[in-house]
Formats: structure tokens, C-alpha cells, sequence
């Protein structure tokens, strides 16, 4: 059962630490814990790879990659990187904009390879008056043992018009779990705290037979604060994984979030 990880990293310095130096925490922590695939969002562009356009593999002279090697060691051998440039939806006029984009490792000795890297269907992610809202970025895994899954990484938009609509745009696309034609799993920051089964008041439930996780925030007494903006939705069963190594995080409530597969 692969394991699949999910953080927003966030683009700023907290607490002197940087982007940069989160990513390679996070990389670090899955490499000790055989995590498979990890799927990072808020990704400064200018840690990125510029020249490779909007997908790719960053090179060797990028900030990313460079600090990698400096600060992971073994990294290139355990991990594949992707890159996408930009978590904006491709078309205009975007509800929001970021300078940020996505990475995705996923661990060599489990997929061999990747197939199609690219928006996933963006021109129906669109709010209630017509501008375009952010899409996730899907690639195609292929397991060496044989089989694909389908790994999404998504940020979705702020503001509670703008995130009720790429939700139900996303959950439209997806529909029932039983229908995919291989594993697929959505990580990344929905933008909504708690279960999505309560997102629609009044309608049905969205991701029918989807697995929705996210993180429950609880203070030093263990009592409940919040539930966190991340989740990760999977067409099959799952469990959470790694929770009692997955307690630092970002900015707010962004908690690093795990689940086997």
C-alpha cells in the first residue's frame, strides 16, 4: 500500500525558517518513513526552474534542487521531482493569483515513472460570475509493479464563494469513487476546515464513496482547536498514517497530512 503525503508549505519565512527549508524537511521525514508520493503546494516560483515551462523536472542549477542536495542526502536517488510553474488557472480572467506553484516527489523504487503531467480540466473550474479559479495540476504514476494511479495536487481559491465553487467544480469532475478507472488521490489545500460532507447544507454529501481526510488541530491538552484546510481524497479505502510524526506545520493551521493507500 503506497503512502501519500500532503503539505502546504507555505511561501514565506516563519520563525527565520524558510520555503525551502520546510521542503526539505518534508523530504527528509518521507524518505524515513517510506512515503511514496509527496505533493507540496505554496511553492515559491522563485525556488522553481523558470526555463522547463509550465511542467517538468526542475534542473540541477535550481534553488530547490540545489538545496536539496545540500540538505537531503540521498534525495535524487530515493525521490523523482516535478515541477508546475504555476498553481493559477491557465485561462483569464483568474479570480486570484499567486506567485507560487506545486512540486511532487514520488519514490522510484514504487512507480516507474510518470505519464501526463498538466492541468486537470481547467476550464471548469469557474466561479459564479464567469472568472476562472485555480485547477489541480494531475500526472499519471505508473507503479512498477504494474497499474497507474492518479495523483492530483490541488490549491484551491480563498474566500467562501470562490472555495464553495472549485469544490463542487472538482467534485462534479471526480463523481462516484466506484467509477474511476484506477486509484486516484487528491492532495493538497481545499481552503475548508473539517469534513466536505458539510460543505453543500441541504444537498447531497459530495465525493460519493470518496475517503476525505484532514487534520484535527487539538491544543497541548489534546482539546479540540480546529480542524485543518488540508485534505487528501482517495477513490479507495485508506488510513491515516504518520500522525504521531506529522505534528509540526507551516503558517496557521497548515499541518503536514498522511495517508497508505
Amino acid at each position: 500500500m503506497p503512502n501519500y503525503l500532503s503539505w502546504n508549505v507555505y511561501h514565506g519565512t516563519i520563525g527565520g525558517v524558510t520555503p525551502v527549508q520546510r521542503i526539505v524537511q518534508i523530504v527528509t521525514v518521507g524518505m524515513l518513513n517510506n512515503v511514496d508520493v509527496i505533493c507540496l503546494q505554496e511553492c515559491p516560483q522563485t525556488i522553481l526552474d523558470g526555463a522547463i515551462g509550465p511542467f517538468g523536472t526542475p534542473g540541477p542549477a535550481s534553488p530547490v534542487v540545489l538545496a536539496l542536495n545540500a540538505g537531503a542526502a540521498g534525495w535524487a536517488a530515493f525521490y523523482s521531482l516535478r515541477q508546475a510553474w504555476s498553481e493559477n488557472n491557465p485561462n483569464n480572467p483568474n479570480s486570484s493569483v499567486t506567485a507560487d506553484g506545486y512540486l511532487i516527489f514520488y519514490r522510484n523504487a514504487t512507480f516507474a515513472g510518470n505519464g501526463a503531467f498538466g492541468y486537470y480540466q481547467p476550464n471548469a473550474f469557474v466561479d459564479l460570475i464567469g472568472n476562472y479559479l485555480r485547477p489541480p495540476v494531475r500526472l499519471q504514476l505508473n507503479l512498477a509493479v504494474g497499474g497507474v494511479v492518479t495523483v492530483m495536487n490541488w490549491h484551491a481559491n480563498t474566500g467562501a464563494p470562490q472555495v464553495a465553487s472549485a469544490i463542487a467544480a472538482l467534485n462534479a469532475l471526480l463523481g462516484n469513487a466506484n467509477g474511476q478507472p484506477n486509484l486516484t488521490v487528491v492532495l493538497g489545500d481545499f481552503n475548508y476546515g473539517g469534513p466536505l460532507n458539510n460543505l453543500f447544507a441541504g444537498l447531497a454529501p459530495p465525493f460519493k464513496n470518496w475517503d476525505d481526510w484532514f487534520v484535527n488541530i487539538t491544543s497541548p491538552t489534546g482539546a479540540p482547536v480546529s480542524a485543518g484546510l488540508d485534505h487528501i481524497l482517495t477513490s479507495q479505502p485508506s488510513v491515516e498514517i504518520l500522525a504521531a510524526v506529522l505534528t509540526f506545520k507551516s503558517d496557521a493551521y497548515h499541518y503536514p497530512l498522511a495517508v497508505s493507500v
